[in-house]
């Protein structure tokens, strides 16, 4: 039915990135056009031209039990009218045994949903990826076979989904746990207005740090800058974690206190 796949993404760790990469495989196996698109930085609105043969995705983390504050300005800015659309997150899974466990999206989901709505936009899916848990500011990471498992569990499942939207299709498998996401929902709410800006000043750079600011230049909300040739986190900050993941020293960590 779709001749374009249009992906809009937001990645600190990878995870999202990763799942829009399997679509944007999966399209071309399809002989669709694919266009993987990050918004890191971004300052104006897009212009998006509407196309009935276009599907446009927006794929982002969850951060606090909802999505990233930047992607919910990105959706907030993207243009109004009847595009066909459909909206993915990535939460912390996890893995006991064979048991594949995965996080809440409280609103992840439904907000970015509603909000497109409103737009006159035709949502054609929510779907989730329970893609590892790797929120390494809080707790040590999993181990390389945890991690593989997960990252096979959800390449099963996203070429379901993708099968199922590229077909003209629809599907709400995010919302199968919606009676806890509504349940979170205050939590998501309090992480928005309070929770975010506090973790903003977990961020630290050790005696390690070598002043190359490659984290200033590679955050996604232009959010660290030099001062002193030391890295300093403004509230803009939204623990994406991307520079504790690229820093070539290791030297950045997070204070508990």
């Amino acid at each position: 039915m779709y001749q374009r796949l249009r992906i809009y993404y937001l990645s600190g760790t990878g995870n999202a990135l990763l799942a829009a990469r399997w679509f944007g495989q999966q399209a071309r196996e399809k002989g669709m056009a694919a266009e993987l698109i990050p918004i890191d930085r971004f300052t104006t609105p897009l212009q998006v031209p509407e196309s009935k043969e276009t599907l446009t995705g927006f794929f982002y983390p969850t951060h606090g039990f909802s999505l990233p504050w930047y992607m919910l300005k990105f959706i907030l800015a993207f243009p109004a009218g009847r595009r066909d659309l459909f909206c993915l997150n990535t939460f912390g899974g996890t893995k006991i045994g064979k048991l594949h466990l995965p996080g809440l999206s409280g609103l992840a989901l439904l907000l970015p949903a509603v909000l497109l709505l409103l737009k006159g936009c035709r949502v054609r899916g929510l779907v989730s990826l329970n893609l590892p848990s790797n929120w390494i500011s809080l707790h040590p990471g999993l181990t390389p076979a945890a991690v593989a498992s997960l990252a096979d569990h959800c390449r099963t499942k996203s070429h379901a989904f993708a099968s199922r939207l590229f077909s003209g299709g629809r599907t709400f498998r995010g919302l199968y746990s919606l009676p806890f996401d509504l349940a979170v929902a205050p939590i998501a709410l309090a992480y928005t207005f309070v929770g975010r800006f506090w973790l903003a000043k977990m961020y630290l750079a050790t005696s390690e740090c070598d002043g190359c600011a490659l984290c200033e230049q590679h955050c996604p909300m232009n959010a660290i800058r030099m001062k002193n040739n030391r890295p300093f986190w403004t509230f803009h900050c939204e623990s994406c974690m991307r520079c504790l993941n690229i820093c070539p020293r290791r030297a950045i960590q997070v204070s508990y206190v």
